[in-house]
């Protein structure tokens, strides 16, 4: 909620806690007016409904904490194309079969129902414990640090550990330091 009382400066000062993001937005200016999303909650629905097939956000949306959302949306997408030759093929005229589409459901839930599952898990139980904290705190200095907080995320289950030495070590380090 503080974070919102002032958008704008509150959002460069967290963007520039990034090594990478702060450098790249160096000297930037802001160009219009910064919005809060609010609240976005992890959604899934059967995505073949009334003649119309839901891809992307509107089938299967996820908290955009770990930027999975554009991946998911192409996956939908690929798998609608694979699938498409043969809803053409089967000369229905001009409609698709609903029974031909729910091969659809059945393979966009098999694909990316484990990603959707992690989101949820992750976004659930967003407490972040002091290690946790310097993990975030190091992917926002080191991009090898980026790219693991994005593997774990991917795979988190509910007791997980964080699977990296590396990691371990960093956050040994800090807690010496502090």
């Amino acid at each position: 909620q503080s974070f919102r009382t002032d958008l704008a400066s509150n959002l460069r000062r967290y963007l520039n806690r990034s090594f990478a993001v702060g450098k790249m937005l160096e000297g930037a200016t802001m160009a219009g007016k910064v919005f809060s999303s609010g609240l976005l909650n992890n959604t899934y629905r059967d995505p073949v409904a009334d003649g119309a097939l839901l891809l992307g956000d509107a089938g299967l949306h996820v908290d955009p904490l770990f930027g999975q959302g554009h991946s998911m949306a192409l996956m939908s997408a690929w798998i609608a194309g694979e699938l498409s030759r043969e809803w053409f093929a089967s000369g229905g005229g001009n409609s698709i079969p609903l029974a031909m589409l729910a091969d659809f459901t059945t393979r966009r839930d098999a694909e990316l129902m484990p990603y959707y599952r992690a989101s949820v898990r992750a976004s659930q139980a967003l407490g972040l414990d002091q290690g946790a904290r310097f993990a975030h705190r190091a992917a926002g200095r080191e991009q090898w640090a980026a790219d693991e907080m994005i593997r774990f995320a991917q795979m988190l289950t509910p007791r997980a550990s964080f699977p990296s030495f590396r990691f371990a070590r960093l956050m040994a380090a800090a807690s010496r330091a502090a």
